[in-house]
């Protein structure tokens, strides 16, 4: 009789063909429970909810699109000014009665303008970087669901399974709320392998947060083979809360799987191709373009074309690759100033293919050009040109006052 949004029920032939006597049965049970909510005036609701930043919102309508309970509304103007907020810009805002926690618009949100109370992304943070603070190369990280996958390791720990200690669980209530950010950082920090389980497919206690949850993980491994790291390294298994046995031999087998392949190499930890990766993770491009998948493999785009697993994959790396490459530039560039050709040559890339994108970040704001050396443009990040800027300006000043005081 429950429905996925509170204060809907379904009874009688809504459900299922049935007899009369099963569908008065059922009306009955119904009006008893709607009558619950109706008798106390108000409903009760966990704390576990998202917040939006209006601030930081770019107005996408992801987080909406995502949310399988429709606890996202679309502010009217009039609304939005009640709201605070300009009317000439959409906004949007979190119905607390019908979110449930999960996290996953929080997870996809392109400007991380979504946090979720008591499971935010700082705190998810600190914990990684807790459970992997002592010798981070001889543990394995796992993030499990609440509902299942939590479930399925204590009842491993009841039933007195044995399986390796040296997995570190990190607690969220849906694999939905895993940010590939999460998974790219414990890499950065020299774990060897990072586990992700959640609700067997498709029994989410969240409708669809495994789902999202599939298709960001495919994103990870795609940005973990271009960044060099073995695939292997990340596993995704689907559990029910009932499998303690079958979660004590994935991580068995999992731990014996990194173990073979060893650490992480410290030029792997600490090298360009990583810190490009968690940049990809964490661009909007990538991160919209995730967060449209499902919607691509069910509902097609606008023309009705249904995409399947193999063609988003395809479209997924072609992407990932090519926002790769963007962020490798803007990272040299943030560090230091350079030409086309140089950062061809670093890159072992065409030089024309760096020049259409210094053209790309300049054009968005991100690369500015600071000078000609003899006949080349030389670039420079953003950030970086207006330290060099405040550098050049502050120079003559502290030149000054150390001739003074020679």
């Amino acid at each position: 009789m429950e429905f996925a949004t509170d204060g809907i029920y379904l009874a009688g032939c809504a459900r299922s063909p049935k007899s009369l006597k099963d569908t008065v049965e059922e009306a009955l049970g119904t009006a008893m429970r709607a009558a619950i909510p109706m008798k106390r005036g108000y409903i009760e609701s966990d704390g576990l909810i998202a917040e939006i930043d209006g601030e930081k919102c770019m107005s996408c309508e992801l987080c909406a699109e995502t949310c399988a309970y429709g606890a996202v509304e679309v502010l009217a103007p009039a609304a939005q000014e009640a709201e605070g907020e300009p009317a000439a810009r959409r906004s949007f805002k979190v119905i607390e009665a019908l979110c449930k926690g999960c996290g996953s618009c929080a997870a996809g949100c392109p400007e991380h303008a979504i946090a979720m109370q008591n499971f935010s992304s700082e705190q998810i943070e600190a914990q990684i970087e807790a459970g992997l603070v002592n010798v981070p190369a001889q543990k394995q990280l796992a993030f499990a669901c609440h509902w299942c996958a939590l479930g399925a390791a204590d009842l491993a720990g009841v039933s007195r399974l044995q399986y390796p200690p040296n997995v570190r669980i990190i607690r969220v209530m849906c694999s939905g709320r895993v940010d590939p950010t999460f998974v790219l950082s414990a890499f950065a920090r020299g774990v060897p392998g990072v586990l992700v389980a959640g609700c067997e497919i498709p029994t989410c206690h969240y409708i669809s947060g495994n789902i999202y949850a599939g298709y960001r993980m495919d994103l990870v491994k795609i940005l973990m083979k271009l960044a060099g790291i073995e695939p292997g390294r990340l596993r995704v298994e689907w559990l029910s809360a009932a499998q303690g046995d079958r979660f004590a031999r994935v991580v068995d087998d999992f731990n014996k799987g990194t173990n073979q392949l060893g650490p992480l190499p410290a030029e792997v930890v600490s090298g360009l191709d990583l810190q490009a990766a968690i940049a990809c993770a964490d661009s909007d491009r990538l991160r919209l373009l995730v967060g449209k998948l499902p919607e691509l493999a069910e509902l097609g785009n606008k023309y009705g074309e249904i995409f399947s697993r193999h063609e988003l994959t395809r479209i997924l790396t072609e992407a990932a690759s090519d926002e790769f490459v963007t962020q490798k530039v803007l990272i040299l560039l943030k560090h230091s100033i350079m030409s086309v050709k140089s950062l061809a040559a670093k890159l072992d890339i065409a030089p024309p293919r760096v020049l259409r994108i210094i053209l790309d970040l300049v054009h968005s704001g991100n690369v500015r050009r600071v000078k000609i050396e003899g006949t080349s443009p030389v670039y420079s990040a953003e950030e970086s040109a207006k330290e060099a800027v405040q550098q050049r300006d502050e120079k003559p000043i502290s030149g000054g006052v150390e001739s003074a005081r020679t």
